[in-house]
């Protein structure tokens, strides 16, 4: 019985990367305290801290570590923490994924 032909890989598809987190911080989002840090920061200050740079008003949905928390970044600190809205935050995230330092 014949049996059907296995498709072979493309050559830009061979390198697949799969990025995961080195240190799983699920303790920290998931608790009692960081949920409530999160909240009375999004209600200190309720906007978007980049678009809010470039004259934009949008809502902040995400508090975002400035510096990440696997690179030494304290974890409950007003100084380390920013609010920004998902499309930043996301930018942000991918850029430091890939090994992007903004300055």
């Amino acid at each position: 019985m014949p049996t059907k032909p296995t498709a072979k890989r493309k050559p830009w598809q061979e390198a697949r990367v799969v990025h995961a987190r080195k240190v799983d911080n699920s303790k920290i989002y998931n608790g009692r305290r960081w949920r409530n840090f999160r909240k009375q920061m999004l209600q200190d200050e309720p906007l978007c801290r980049k678009c809010n740079d470039k004259g934009l008003v949008v809502e902040a949905k995400v508090l975002d570590h400035i510096i990440r928390i696997e690179d030494g970044g304290a974890v409950y600190s007003t100084d380390n923490t920013q609010p920004l809205c998902s499309k930043c935050h996301n930018s942000k995230s991918g850029k430091e994924a890939h090994g992007y330092k903004e300055k």
